[in-house]
């Protein structure tokens, strides 16, 4: 409970996962290796641990129902930025497809009519090409030999009349990832009167329009499109026209819609070990607490009636503040950010702060403003989003050695309120896109703060004293407030100060003084003295 409010604190309702305070970015990457690696009891883990969202919901059921040949639709393609979940989606299915008895982890929606015969599985990692995409697929499925002719002496292209032979008429899941990187390699090999990517493209042309034949064979690929700007910048067109061509029959699925509430299951599926009933009493007191909280704050003028919807939403987004996933639309669109498996480590990097200073901070809904910038690993994630902020996080924000501005104002202020309208200005500002929003209105800022025991008044006070100290922060659009690589006026008259030799500083207070005292024959005791 919190000290001075019966109102029960988000670390005594929730249990967060060990994977909290172990997790790298590293070690989330996820390869489709692991489908044929994994044993039954690893399939069930990976469901238990993972929500299944409508996007995956929509891609299972369409691609199980293919392989069960009830389904006309045979190619998919995986539409997300870098990190999205397209990856996760296929060893999803993979692991589905390889181990039937998992549908009982599922919605019978998902799994109505799903074959009990596991599917002949070929993955191809763009990474990790060894015989031109066909050898990988045809040793994968286990006919090498009998087609081993189209790599072993060079590449030979692949007919569609060929694809349907090595594919045969049992349910067969072929999925490609990553293929950018490989194209990009392929460009530059010569072969022929061509390139090893004219070959690709075409053969890879064939195997789509091949599997429409085959009524239980499913290809999924990753869009061609996403992040690659390597490959974009060396393929040109070309890799437009295999996009295209990709496009032509498939169905396009997004697998995880991050402006929607299905980021809070995802988080809450893989963070966290013990989470109230949403619909229970615990939450529900949270909620009227922050009601009554925003009534108030609104009776006294200081914010607009609007706020009062922001409680609604929180038995939706419990245990986080349900302006959380806002804040991350403003930078999930970065090219460093890795959309779906960024926000799970920038969320783990927030929630090992909340708990390693719950003896500090009392936290009722989980929210940007508690990133711990005392954390090296929250500050390395953070500079990989947007690199080019790292003067106004050191000078602005926070400062291991505590110089920062924002901490200057907590000190003076004796509290943190300062910090907080700081950090969550600075996470508002992490877009890299120039023609994107940045930062926040100071409204929305005061809103975003505002909870049970901490009112209004602390916020706008400590905003007020940062935009008179911060050196890069900046007002756009009349009232949206936010950090950049420039230093601001006041930083820019600060360093001319600065460099100012003193004793022009004494020549012209001597000047000024004798214009002001003139008859009185001001003379100079002391000055330079």
């Amino acid at each position: 409970m919190s000290s001075g409010y019966n109102i029960p604190l988000v670390t005594s309702l929730c249990d967060i996962s060990p994977d909290v305070f172990s997790m790298s970015r590293s070690e989330q990457v996820e390869h489709l290796s692991s489908i044929g690696d994994a044993d039954l009891s690893t399939a069930r883990a990976f469901y238990a641990r993972n929500h299944v969202t409508s996007g995956m919901s929509e891609f299972l059921r369409g691609a199980l129902r293919r392989l069960a040949g009830q389904s006309q639709q045979a190619v998919f393609e995986l539409r997300q930025a870098m990190g999205g979940g397209k990856t996760h989606n296929m060893i999803a299915l993979g692991l589905l497809a390889r181990f039937p008895e998992l549908k009982d982890q599922l919605p019978d929606a998902i799994t109505a009519g799903m074959s009990d015969e596991p599917a002949v599985i070929a993955t191809v990692n763009g990474r990790d090409v060894r015989n031109f995409i066909w050898g990988d697929i045809a040793e994968q499925i286990g006919r090498a030999d009998d087609f081993r002719d189209h790599w072993v002496n060079g590449p030979k292209e692949m007919s569609e009349g060929d694809w349907i032979r090595l594919i045969g008429d049992r349910p067969t899941l072929i999925m490609l990832d990553e293929l950018p990187p490989f194209l990009a390699m392929a460009h530059t090999k010569t072969i022929g009167q061509g390139t090893l990517l004219d070959l690709l493209k075409y053969s890879i042309a064939n195997l789509f329009s091949a599997a429409m034949k085959l009524k239980r064979c499913v290809v999924v690929v990753a869009s061609l499109d996403a992040a690659y700007d390597e490959a974009r910048r060396i393929l040109g067109g070309q890799l437009a026209d295999l996009q295209k061509e990709t496009s032509r029959g498939a169905k396009s699925i997004t697998p995880v819609d991050l402006n929607t509430g299905e980021i809070y299951d995802i988080l809450r599926k893989r963070l966290f070990t013990r989470l109230p009933d949403p619909d229970g009493d615990e939450v529900d007191r949270v909620a009227q607490a922050y009601l009554a909280t925003y009534q108030e704050a609104i009776r006294g003028r200081a914010l607009a009636k609007s706020a009062e919807q922001m409680a609604d939403e929180i038995v939706g987004s419990y245990p986080f503040h349900p302006s959380y996933k806002d804040i991350l639309s403003l930078f999930k669109e970065n090219e460093k950010f890795r959309q779906t498996r960024g926000l799970i480590q920038f969320t783990a990097n927030l929630m090992r702060g909340v708990w390693a200073n719950k003896d500090r901070d009392e936290v009722f809904l989980i929210g940007a403003q508690f990133l711990d910038f005392s954390d090296q690993e929250t500050r390395d994630q953070v500079k990989e989003i947007e690199r080019s902020l790292e003067s106004a996080l050191a000078s602005d924000v926070y400062d291991t050695d505590g110089s920062a501005h924002a901490q200057g104002v907590d000190g003076d202020r004796s509290d943190r309120a300062a910090s907080q309208v700081a950090t969550l200005l600075f996470i508002s500002s992490l877009s890299d896109n120039t023609d994107g929003i940045r930062g926040l209105p100071r409204d929305t800022v005061v809103e975003y703060l505002v909870a049970p025991g901490q009112e209004p008044t602390r916020f706008m006070e400590a905003f007020d004293q940062l935009r008179d100290r911060c050196w890069y922060l900046h007002n756009r659009d009349g009232d949206r407030w936010y950090f950049s690589d420039i230093a601001n006026v006041r930083k820019q008259i600060e360093d001319k100060v600065a460099k100012i030799p003193q004793d022009r500083v004494d020549e012209e207070m001597r000047r000024r003084l004798t214009d002001i005292w003139p008859a009185a024959g001001f003379v100079d005791t002391k000055i330079g003295s």
